[in-house]
């Protein structure tokens, strides 16, 4: 083990320590003996007492005696050598093996007399594969004591790493050698010998039971066999799958305190979320395979235990993992949404059952399997067996061939067969009346999933809001439904309801307990995240993403996982072609190499395709556009993608890429990263920012800031008041479709995600009174309307005509489309409209008397464009007109505005713009 991995973090940590005292304390394979000897052969002296060889005290002073350090000028008698010990006036390590078996009151009385006679240039290294028998912080101050446990020792990625550089692993080899050894010392030599040996192919999935048969015999031996009997029944039932809490397990099968020994002392466990109880992966297939029939009576016990208390769900769940299709039915049907509560759950190791007879006469148990199978087998496993279950229950009853119906669309779509799951769906239109709860939750989750792979956000949620109040059921559907909201958040660049929308994702997700959409949830917030720009929440998604992947095999986000974390992804047949098309954008953008960043790319666009996510086809190809050298061919077909797509946050951004180069809009933040520049704008020093109703920008200085449109919105609705907004009144304008709660939450990301975007914490004041802009935030509403009071003066300097015609341009240009869908804009649009006609005819009046009739043309016709009905512009029209000498164009002017007013109003021109070309000069 030295030579393969080097263990200096371990070595460095104790000796860091500078701890006297040092408690090696971790299962069989740790590598305890070889860490002690290596500290105590820094010493020149040093010994090893093992307590397999010293049952008494007359044993142990006999090891002790053999020390020559400890025997020189001592009497052999227990105390005599202990006093020695004391005294020792050189350097001395002495190490105690095996204490896990010191039983004898003698010997411990020993091992207590060592660690309070420690001499002052001694080090006492105790080794025990479960929690020592003495206290020993009863015996020496903490600050004495360095104790390391099986998680201290295990090899960490570097480590592991190391360990594997020699034979072919890749980092998604390696990801899943660190899943299944998860740093067991033992397990990962074990491992690592086979791969150089040849006996295991590093690209499999996972190693088989027949090379497992040594590890197997080792654990069973040296760690299930020595457990006392109560423990051992605790982890025979805990082995069988995750989903058991702790209580659970004791009330059933084994007794109180029994699952706390074995997280404490054997360390064989650890506590799961929600009080679940979490086993090493070898340790579970070892009792799998050595321990079978207890296994399956701990499971019986464990469903008869809950049927007994009408837990109908939890003993259908357990009857399912022992194997017992019928029972588990029986227990189904007594829930309300039966097989609903079942779905999920990752599968034994042993797998499912294969009885099709008996699964063939519970359609809704095969169904749950089914579902549960998701996200664990690759994609394109599952629609035939779906649509076989799909068909052979047909006309059962209405429930059943509603979540058939919804399994079935379901796999389709993840295996990217979109053209048949929208054939299943559109072929059974939504129904009316009462919102589809209990087994209905499976056919709407597939019909809004549909709504969203095609990018039909504005059909979808005309499905969805309405019942979204309403809904109730299972939270693993629950959680699913609203990934579509998630969706539609992301296309409509509204972050802040997005990630509101996630949070309740992943919560959701994790009161249901299924591993596989507790990861389905988290990976999409990660990818939320990044694509949003947002890194901090990305890195906090993705630390718990990667722990859970790290801890439960869930194949299909493995190469995400992987490229999220920094890691290089197989790139070889997709699996999941929607998750892996994501996880090769991500390796792309990190990707610094070019042809690497180009081969990335290729992988993402065949995955998305095969996926025909229409949003993931536009952002694989914006990365094309990037990285290959088509970048104008990619772009256009990124823009034309765009029309199938209900996004015009999309359109907008991918069309400004596109026609101009301009990275703004909801893809800045990919462009960055694809770029390798930050996503985050650093603030330029005395440079005021501005916030510009006129075109709906932010700027500092000359430069233009681009920020996300929710961001945009709160600034716009803070600069239109000009003092505290509170903050019923904000919801109410930015996010009156979201609840209360959901709605305070989205103000306060946004103002978080405003600080953030504008590099300036103080640029949004919170107050009691509410919530306003920095007072050094300059709108320019209020430069317009001072302007226009000297305008309307006519006391306008000439140095500054060309800041005028600047904002004039603004004005023309006009606010973002979102605009006109916020009601509270409203009375600003009419203000800014009016202030862009009266610019305008300033500019086209002192044009005209400087003899510029061009510009002054050129401005009337822009007024004309905005609003064909107003006068004023007609009158500067007509006025440029005469003033070049053009009566025709100038009388042709005059009609077809008549007409204009006739057909739209059935009114007449004013008589004073009919004077006008009665008039032999042009009014001044």
């Amino acid at each position: 083990m030295g030579v393969l991995v080097d263990r200096r973090r371990v070595l460095v940590r104790i000796r860091r320590s500078a701890a006297p005292l040092i408690a090696l304390v971790a299962p069989a394979g740790y590598g305890k003996s070889y860490i002690a000897q290596r500290i105590a052969r820094e010493d020149p002296h040093w010994a090893i007492i093992d307590a397999n060889l010293t049952p008494d005290a007359n044993a142990f002073a006999q090891a002790l005696a053999a020390v020559p350090i400890l025997a020189a000028g001592a009497a052999s008698d227990l105390p005599s050598l202990v006093a020695a010990w004391h005294d020792c006036p050189e350097p001395i390590s002495l190490i105690l093996e095996n204490l896990e078996n010191a039983t004898d009151p003698g010997v411990l009385s020993a091992v207590s007399g060592l660690v309070r006679s420690r001499p002052a240039v001694g080090k006492l290294i105790m080794c025990a594969r479960r929690a020592l028998a003495i206290e020993l912080s009863d015996l020496a101050a903490p600050h004495l004591i360095a104790t390391l446990r099986a998680d201290d020792l295990r090899f960490d990625h570097t480590e592991m790493a190391q360990l594997f550089a020699e034979t072919d692993a890749d980092a998604t080899a390696l990801f899943r050698a660190s899943r299944f050894t998860e740093g067991w010392p033992v397990v990962a030599l074990y491992l690592q010998r086979i791969m150089q040996e040849g006996a295991f192919d590093p690209q499999l999935d996972t190693v088989p039971d027949a090379l497992l048969t040594e590890l197997y015999d080792y654990v069973d031996a040296q760690i299930i066999g020595k457990l006392p009997a109560p423990a051992l029944r605790a982890l025979i039932a805990a082995a069988g799958w995750s989903d058991l809490t702790d209580g659970e397990i004791e009330a059933a099968y084994g007794e109180p305190g029994a699952i706390a020994d074995l997280v404490r002392i054997h360390q064989l466990a650890r506590p799961g979320a929600q009080e679940r109880v979490e086993l090493h992966p070898l340790v579970r297939r070892t009792v799998a395979q050595r321990h079978g029939r207890q296994l399956t009576a701990a499971l019986r016990s464990l469903a008869e235990r809950f049927v007994a208390d009408e837990r109908f769900a939890r003993g259908a769940e357990s009857y399912l993992m022992a194997d017992d299709i019928g029972a588990a039915a029986d227990c189904a049907e007594q829930v309300e949404g039966g097989f609903l509560t079942l779905v999920g759950m990752p599968p034994s190791d042993g797998g499912y059952s294969a009885d099709a007879a008996r699964l063939a006469t519970n359609p809704e148990i095969r169904l749950a399997i089914l579902s549960a199978r998701r996200l664990i087998e690759p994609s394109r496993d599952l629609p035939r067996e779906a649509l076989a279950v799909l068909e052979s229950t047909r006309g059962e009853t209405a429930e059943l061939d509603a979540a058939a119906l919804g399994v079935a669309a379901l796999a389709l779509l993840d295996a990217g067969r979109c053209d048949e799951a929208t054939a299943l769906i559109e072929a059974v239109p939504p129904g009316e009346g009462a919102p589809a709860n209990g087994p209905g939750l499976v056919l709407l989750t597939a019909r809004l999933a549909l709504f969203g792979h095609l990018g039909r956000f504005e059909d979808g949620m005309r499905l969805w809001q309405p019942l979204r109040r309403h809904i109730h059921g299972n939270p693993v559907w629950l959680s699913q439904l609203l990934r579509f909201e998630v969706q539609a958040a992301r296309a409509r660049a509204r972050w802040e309801v997005e990630h509101e929308a996630l949070e309740r994702m992943v919560s959701l997700a994790r009161n249901g307990r299924a591993v596989p959409m507790i990861g389905l949830a988290l990976a999409e917030a990660v990818f939320g995240s990044w694509l949003a720009g947002e890194d901090a929440l990305f890195a906090t998604y993705r630390a718990s993403l990667v722990a859970l992947v790290e801890r439960y095999d869930i194949p299909a986000l493995l190469r995400f996982t992987l490229a999220a974390s920094g890691r290089a992804p197989r790139v070889d047949r997709s699996d999941a072609p929607l998750w892996d098309a994501r996880a090769f954008l991500i390796a792309a953008a990190d990707a610094q190499d070019g042809a690497l960043a180009a081969r990335y790319v290729q992988a993402a666009v065949e995955a998305a395709d095969i996926s025909s996510g229409a949003m993931m086809k536009v952002l694989v190809r914006i990365a094309a556009a990037e990285k290959f050298g088509s970048a104008r061919g990619r772009l256009r077909e990124a823009l034309a993608l765009c029309d199938a797509i209900e996004s015009g946050p999309l359109r907008d951004s991918v069309a400004a890429l596109s026609e101009h180069g301009d990275v703004r809009g909801m893809l800045a933040p990919l462009v960055n990263r694809l770029r390798h520049r930050a996503s985050i704008v650093v603030a330029a020093e005395d440079a005021p920012l501005l916030i510009s109703l006129a075109d709906g920008t932010v700027s500092r200085g000359d430069e233009r800031i681009d920020v996300s449109e929710g961001v945009l919105a709160l600034l716009l609705a803070l600069a239109v008041e000009g003092q505290a907004v509170t903050r019923d009144r904000l919801v109410d304008r930015l996010w009156p479709d979201l609840q209360d709660e959901s709605a305070y939450n989205a103000l306060k990301m946004c103002v978080h995600r405003t600080r953030q975007q504008l590099a300036s914490p103080g640029a949004v004041v919170v107050s009691r009174g509410g919530y306003a802009l920095a007072p050094e935030i300059e709108v320019d509403l209020r430069r317009l309307q001072r302007t226009l009071e000297r305008v309307r003066r006519d006391t306008l300097p000439p140095d500054e005509m060309p800041q005028l015609e600047a904002t004039f341009g603004s004005l023309v240009r006009g606010r973002p489309a979102a605009f006109s869908d916020w009601e509270w804009f409203e009375p600003v649009e009419q203000t800014l409209e009016a202030a862009t006609h009266e610019v305008g005819a300033f500019i086209a009046a002192r044009a005209l008397r400087e003899g510029d009739d061009v510009r002054a043309l050129g401005i009337a016709q822009v007024l004309t464009k905005l609003d064909p009905l107003n006068e004023n512009a007609r009158q500067i029209a007509i006025n440029a007109h005469i003033a070049a000498n053009d009566r025709s164009a100038a009388i042709l002017e005059y009609r077809a505005y008549k007409a204009l007013l006739r057909s739209e109003l059935d009114v007449e021109p004013s008589t004073d713009l009919k004077r006008l070309l009665e008039a032999e000069t042009v009014p001044a």
